[in-house]
């Protein structure tokens, strides 16, 4: 009981903790994680064959985690342990984001029924809270932890869960295309109640209006800048290619377990792996923002174009190419010349190459 009572004392986050209890706590972070991103990827293909919602098995998984979550916050708020105060704040203030979107989108759901678009402003609420969460374990973590290949690798599976978390609201249109194809093909997947819902406007339905531009323009500039700020704050060489190959490896999990289990098949954005290719060379051989954006474009979009050839996938047509070039530009030129802020690579905790 003595020992418990001196863990569970108060005190503040002063940026120091021995290396076991900063590992302890921060696997259990890991592991809420986990539940909070399986409960959120089985959701989205939950809804894409049952009418069900609130009570649904993904919502109960993703419910373990953000209850585990919250109990480690409580716990670092009111002792400081392991964890330094800027990454305190992160923490605290995704959680509340978090906590204000679950109620928002309970409502939605009651006031315009099932809310299929991962678009939703209570949706991105989550989303948003979720990341702030993971930005504020990675940077306590870089602070605190150890040094060694294990706290890379950990620090590697934080940013594939902050991938998948910029990523995820682009499975509607994922979802979107292949279950619209079986419907059309008389194999769908979809429950009958959920298929009557949808009435003659399937596509619509599945779609919910979002433009096609939304999927190419948000995957160049949202995955391309969460992979530079992978590669340039952790420091070792191959970083975007490893946090890449390990959410691609995830989502192919997904997709196998998904489809034996008879829901929806998914597209997984396999060009992703090149575009991460080019992030890594780009920052290792200190190409300028231009050649940048230039060899991240064809890396994009010729890798679609190619993809596209043996699977069927979201639209990624080469008109969006120009705006998402400019918006690379233009933040890639901004870390260069200072006008936006990055941390400093951790090379003096990672040991970089």
């Amino acid at each position: 009981m003595g020992a418990w009572r001196t863990i569970l004392r108060r005190g503040t986050p002063n940026g120091t903790s021995d290396a076991r209890t900063v590992w302890v706590i921060y696997t259990v972070w890991l592991i809420a994680f986990l539940f909070k991103h399986a409960g959120a990827a089985w959701d989205i293909a939950w809804h894409f064959r049952y009418l069900r919602d609130d009570l649904a098995p993904p919502h109960l998984l993703n419910t373990v985690g953000t209850v585990v979550a919250f109990g480690l916050l409580v716990v670092q708020s009111w002792t400081g342990r392991a964890v330094e105060i800027v990454g305190l704040r992160l923490l605290q203030a995704g959680w509340i984001i978090f906590l204000v979107g679950i109620p928002l989108d309970a409502l939605n759901h009651r006031l315009f029924g099932l809310d299929m678009t991962t678009w939703s402003a209570t949706h991105m609420l989550l989303y948003c809270g979720t990341t702030l969460m993971l930005v504020g374990v990675l940077r306590s973590w870089f602070r605190l932890a150890p040094r060694g290949p294990a706290a890379s690798a950990y620090a590697l599976a934080i940013w594939v869960l902050l991938l998948d978390d910029v990523l995820f609201p682009l499975g509607q249109q994922e979802y979107g295309v292949r279950a619209v194809a079986d419907y059309l093909a008389g194999r769908t997947t979809a429950d009958p109640e959920l298929v009557a819902l949808a009435g003659a406007e399937v596509s619509r339905f599945a779609y919910t209006a979002i433009p096609t531009w939304v999927y190419p323009l948000w995957m160049v500039v949202m995955g391309s800048l969460l992979l530079v700020a992978a590669r340039r704050i952790q420091g070792l060489r191959w970083t975007a290619t490893a946090v890449a190959a390990g959410y691609l490896a995830a989502r192919g999990l997904g997709f196998a377990v998904f489809t034996t289990n008879g829901y929806s098949p998914s597209f997984v954005p396999v060009m992703l792996l090149g575009a991460a290719a080019v992030v890594d060379v780009a920052v290792w051989r200190a190409w300028r923002p231009g050649p940048t954006v230039a060899a991240l474009i064809a890396a994009y979009y010729v890798g679609a174009e190619l993809v596209g050839r043996f699977t069927l996938m979201p639209a990624f047509d080469w008109e969006t190419a120009p705006l998402a070039g400019v918006l690379l530009w233009a933040v890639l030129a901004g870390w260069e010349r200072g006008w936006l802020h990055l941390p400093e690579p951790q090379r003096w905790r990672w040991q970089a190459r």
